[in-house]
């Protein structure tokens, strides 16, 4: 079942992700558009980030987009037990399958909370 945003709450997602593209490398932006929505039907809605598990590797591995250059980590936003990204588009993935379904072998990721006010992401 996907995310339960009203019109005009998908609206402002979907405008997220079409101002910030992935192959602009907006993940982090759209995540911080993205949240405030996001807050309006889940006020514990937070930012999450997925790196590599392995101490050494570089880049992360999205299943069905390939970055150029390749992303060193992706950021999404969890809300009502769902990630929203746009990997996902405004329905959203559940949590417990976003990895499995979006990322290239899983096991070598890792997704952790993150403070979406970092300047470095």
């Amino acid at each position: 079942m996907p995310v339960s945003w009203n019109e005009k709450q998908r609206s402002r997602v979907e405008e997220a992700f079409t101002k910030h593209p992935l192959a602009d490398h907006g993940c982090a932006d759209a995540a911080r558009e993205v949240i405030v929505v996001a807050r309006e039907i889940d006020g514990a809605s937070r930012g999450r980030i997925i790196r590599p598990r392995l101490l050494g590797a570089k880049c992360v591995l999205p299943s069905s987009f390939t970055p150029r250059p390749y992303w060193t980590h992706h950021v999404t936003v969890a809300v009502t037990g769902h990630c929203v990204d746009g990997l996902t588009g405004s329905p959203g993935e559940p949590a417990a399958t976003y990895l499995t379904r979006h990322f290239q072998r899983p096991d070598l990721h890792v997704i952790e909370d993150v403070d979406l006010d970092r300047d470095d992401l």
